[in-house]
């Protein structure tokens, strides 16, 4: 994992570098690989989606793709190490709708009037 991770926080450092807002998705369960992905982009604000495994479960049973085999769920939920508060974060409850959840998000990280 690690080159991916390494390849994936350099390239969110050049983007920002550019002046670019960047959007990025991967699982990122465990907290070395919050640190080497937010290593060159300290400005990463980490968003979790947070859902009960058996709503996860439903929601993977209901996909026509492929990205993840649902049997390897309980290990993933296993696996993940929580955000810490140091950690810049987000966390969205995804019982919502998918357009209620993007919304929250949209607005939780929208810059504020003071910035």
């Amino acid at each position: 994992r690690r080159p991916w991770l390494e390849t994936i926080s350099e390239q969110l450092a050049e983007e920002l570098a550019a002046g670019r807002a960047v959007v990025f998705a991967c699982s990122a369960l465990k907290r070395s690989y919050r640190r080497m992905l937010s290593s060159r982009a300290p400005s990463t604000i980490f968003v979790h989606l947070v859902g009960c495994e058996s709503l996860i479960a439903q929601r993977l049973a209901g996909r026509s793709h492929e990205f993840m085999n649902s049997s390897l769920l309980s290990s993933q939920f296993a696996a993940l190490e929580p955000l810490q508060s140091e950690e810049r974060h987000v966390e969205v409850e995804v019982s919502l709708e998918v357009e209620e959840v993007v919304k929250s998000i949209s607005a939780r990280l929208a810059p504020s009037e003071d910035e």
